[in-house]
């Protein structure tokens, strides 16, 4: 990746946390005043399964199942049905480079193991439409704004060897921005513990390999399936 593309990509990348922030005061200032808001602070992890990351990258690719993320929720309850929020993770995304390099020798480079290390914030709204004693179930929909903060690699050679230098030089998105929509079921232990589980989709606006031209009509963006499993403290 050259200088001046590096540079872009980082100024891609602030332009879209200028945005996420503005994004998040307002959901949040909104509301002020409004039927005496509640704030909540949680925290969840779970496992994400992306699709299309591979898309025109070179040489063997395959999952390192499973890419995982883990962080903090911050919730303003406005009212029984209305909930805004702001989720910040930590996500990891991982895969397994097969260079089948044809060479009897065995300090040829054989297989590199890459974890891509993420910064997640997703401003979302909460709608609740189903409550059953202490059960309820919300559709939650909103944004993720997504920014690459490194990369981390092993390589080993054909005789399993640790090797010293980077080999994966592919010039990754380091910053995206997606709608991201699902389902989010809550149990309420007590008046302030809950326990929350959420399934949801996310789609991104471009792929997360750096591409300057498509071979077809379709796109290859980034998309993403995930589930996490919280608890949220209300104050």
């Amino acid at each position: 990746m050259d200088i001046q593309h590096s540079l872009g990509q980082k100024k891609k990348a602030a332009r879209y946390t200028y945005k996420v922030l503005l994004v998040v005061a307002l959901m949040f200032f909104a509301f002020e005043g409004f039927a005496q808001p509640q704030f909540s602070l949680g925290v969840s992890g779970g496992y994400d399964k992306n699709f299309n990351q591979f898309y025109k990258m070179p040489k063997t690719n395959t999952d390192a199942f499973p890419d995982y993320n883990i962080g903090v929720d911050g919730i303003l309850t406005i009212n029984d049905w209305l909930r805004i929020k702001a989720e910040i993770h930590y996500e990891n995304l991982g895969f397994t480079r097969n260079w089948n390099i044809e060479s009897s020798s065995p300090d040829r480079i054989d297989v590199s193991k890459v974890s891509l290390n993420n910064l997640d914030i997703s401003p979302k709204v909460d709608l609740r439409f189903l409550k059953l004693g202490n059960f309820e179930t919300y559709f939650s929909a909103g944004f993720r704004f997504e920014f690459m903060l490194g990369k981390y690699e092993v390589s080993y050679t054909a005789s399993g060897k640790e090797m010293e230098d980077d080999h994966v030089m592919d010039e990754y998105n380091e910053g995206q921005a997606g709608v991201v929509g699902g389902l989010m079921f809550k149990y309420n232990v007590s008046e302030k513990i809950s326990i929350t589980l959420s399934p949801e989709y996310t789609y991104f606006f471009d792929p997360l390999y750096l591409q300057s031209e498509y071979d077809d009509d379709y796109r290859h963006d980034l998309y993403r399936m995930g589930v996490n499993l919280g608890v949220e403290w209300r104050f």
